[in-house]
C-alpha cells in the first residue's frame, strides 16, 4: 500500500526524489520550485514524463505504463493490437456479414477475416473501418443513407466497378414519384409469401426469413404485391444464390445497353 504523504506540505528536491525511489521512480529535475512546477519523472520501465507533485501525491503514475497495462498485451482485452493495426477479427465481424459477402479466414493469420472484392472477387483483408462501415450500410444507418460501402481491393477496382457511387442517384429520385405499393403493404406481402411455403425456403428448407420478387418491382411494379411474384427464402439462399449472376435494378441503370 503506498504511504500517503501530506499535499500542503512544502518539500525540498531531495526529499521527493527520496519518496518517488522508494516505489522505483526516479526524479530526474534537478530544482523543485512550487506545486505547480512539472517534475521530470522516469518510472521503473524506463519511461520519461512530467507531472506536478500533487498530481503524484494523488496516485497519477506513469501514463505509458498505465496504456500497457489496459490495452496492451499484459491487458485481458488484447487481441494482437487490432486496433492499431487496423485490422477486423474473424470471429467478431464474420456473422456480422457471411449473410451478404463471401468470407474466409486468412491463409497465413487465421484469426483474421478476409472478404472478396465487389469488381475482381480477390481475396484480402479489409481494414476494420470497411468492416464496420459496410456494415452500417447493410444495416441501413441514417448516417450511411445514399453509400452502400461495398467491398474492393483497390483504388482501381472501385473506379473501375459499375456500381460504385451510382446509389446516390437512386436515392436521390424526387420522393413525389407515384408509388404502387407501400412498405406496410410489402411487409403483408413477404409474411403471405413466407406463410405460403410454411415458413421454409423454398431452396434448403431452413426457416424462411425472407421473400424474394421474382420479377423485380423497381422494373415491375405492377406485379410487387403480387404474392405468386414472391418467393420465400433463408438469408444465405437469397444472397448467395437467388442473386448470384443477377443483374440488379442498380447495376442495369448504371451500365445500360448500348443499343
Amino acid at each position: 500500500m503506498r504511504e500517503r504523504h501530506p499535499i500542503n506540505k512544502k518539500y525540498t528536491v531531495e526529499e521527493l526524489r527520496t519518496i518517488m525511489a522508494t516505489e522505483g521512480y526516479v526524479l530526474l529535475s534537478k530544482e523543485y520550485i512550487n506545486r505547480y512546477f512539472k517534475l521530470k519523472i522516469q518510472c521503473p520501465r524506463g519511461h520519461i514524463y512530467s507531472t506536478t507533485r500533487p498530481c503524484w501525491q494523488k496516485g497519477c503514475r506513469c501514463p505509458k505504463c498505465h496504456e500497457l497495462s489496459n490495452f496492451g498485451p499484459g491487458s485481458s482485452a488484447w487481441k494482437g493490437g487490432v486496433v492499431a493495426r487496423n485490422i477486423p477479427i474473424y470471429d467478431t465481424y464474420h456473422h456480422k456479414i457471411s449473410y451478404c459477402e463471401l468470407t474466409r479466414r486468412c491463409p497465413e493469420e487465421p484469426a483474421l477475416l478476409q472478404v472478396q472484392c465487389r469488381k475482381c472477387k480477390a481475396w484480402f483483408t479489409p481494414t476494420r473501418y470497411q468492416v464496420e462501415n459496410r456494415i452500417c450500410a447493410l444495416e441501413r444507418n441514417p448516417s450511411h443513407s445514399g453509400a452502400e460501402n461495398n467491398f474492393y481491393c483497390s483504388t482501381e477496382c472501385k473506379q473501375k466497378c459499375p456500381v460504385y457511387r451510382k446509389i446516390r442517384h437512386i436515392a436521390s429520385k424526387p420522393k413525389n414519384q407515384n408509388v404502387v405499393y407501400t412498405n406496410q403493404e410489402l411487409r403483408i406481402w413477404s409474411l403471405e409469401v413466407r406463410c405460403r411455403a410454411d415458413y421454409k425456403c423454398e431452396i434448403c428448407h431452413e426457416p424462411a426469413t425472407e421473400a424474394h420478387h421474382i420479377l423485380p418491382k423497381k422494373s415491375n411494379g405492377f406485379f410487387a404485391l403480387d404474392p405468386d411474384n414472391g418467393v420465400a427464402l433463408c438469408k444465405h439462399c437469397h444472397h448467395h444464390v437467388v442473386h448470384t449472376g443477377q443483374c440488379s435494378a442498380l447495376e442495369i441503370a448504371a451500365s445500360p445497353c448500348a443499343s
